[in-house]
């Protein structure tokens, strides 16, 4: 009998103290909670992107009670362009919501933009300001359209040292397919692939051969013709002329 009042006690006991967690609880978030929240918006998202964020969180009823894990992942599926947000409860029962940009770190043809975390997102989102730098590269439209690209692009524009768009307009339209087009030679393009990062000694022979064509008259000549020297090769490049080469 004394073993069998024992678990009740023990019952008991282990019942109180799940209440008293409970009830705590709600205490807590009757005591702490969020009247109304105030946003800080990266001053990197453009005008346009910031009335975006605020009417979208306007239009939820939840944004006061969410957990910030779960405010992150909302934000981040409508707006890829979001780095990071910081959550602050402060003592006024007001919800600061602080939200960091991602950066952008190259133009993707005219209208888009290639983010930090490898998002593509509209040139739109930011200020013109902030992204007027960028060096750009033009892609096919398929991959704008998923809005993915591979991790071998994104390899390769890292590796490109940042003097070489001075010179050249980059074209990706697939790995085996990469032209760098002379910027003040429009007829003399370079032809490369993921695996062929163009190196000094390899620009110097480039640069060569287009002086070489230049003194030959070659870029003189009227007409849709073009150069075209082929670094896809081991320990060769091979010369051609024709009417294909990088769109633009």
């Amino acid at each position: 009998m004394k073993r069998f009042s024992r678990g009740i006690y023990l019952t008991s006991g282990t019942f109180i103290l799940l209440l008293s967690i409970v009830v705590v609880k709600r205490l807590h978030t009757f005591t702490f909670a969020v009247e109304r929240y105030s946003l800080l918006i990266d001053k990197h998202f453009s005008e346009s992107m910031h009335a975006s964020i605020v009417a979208f969180l306007h239009e939820r009823d939840d944004v006061k009670i969410m957990k910030p894990s779960d405010m992150f992942t909302c934000l981040r599926q409508q707006f890829p362009s979001i780095k990071s947000i910081a959550v602050d409860y402060n003592a006024s029962k007001v919800l600061d919501i602080t939200i960091k940009a991602a950066q952008p770190v190259l133009g993707l043809n005219d209208q888009n933009v290639l983010t930090e975390n490898g998002c593509i997102v509209e040139r739109h989102l930011f200020e013109k300001n902030y992204i007027a730098s960028l060096n750009t590269v033009n892609v096919g439209d398929k991959a704008l359209a998923e809005k993915q690209l591979s991790e071998s692009f994104q390899e390769y524009v890292r590796c490109l040292p940042v003097h070489f768009f001075d010179q050249y307009k980059v074209s990706w339209l697939s790995e085996r397919e990469v032209w760098l087009q002379d910027k003040n030679q429009k007829k003399f393009s370079l032809l490369c692939s993921a695996e062929v990062i163009p190196n000094k000694q390899m620009m110097d022979y480039a640069d060569h051969i287009k002086e070489s064509l230049m003194q030959r008259g070659a870029f003189a000549q009227q007409g849709t013709r073009k150069w075209i020297a082929d670094m896809r090769f081991a320990n060769q490049i091979v010369v051609f002329s024709g009417k294909g080469g990088p769109r633009g």
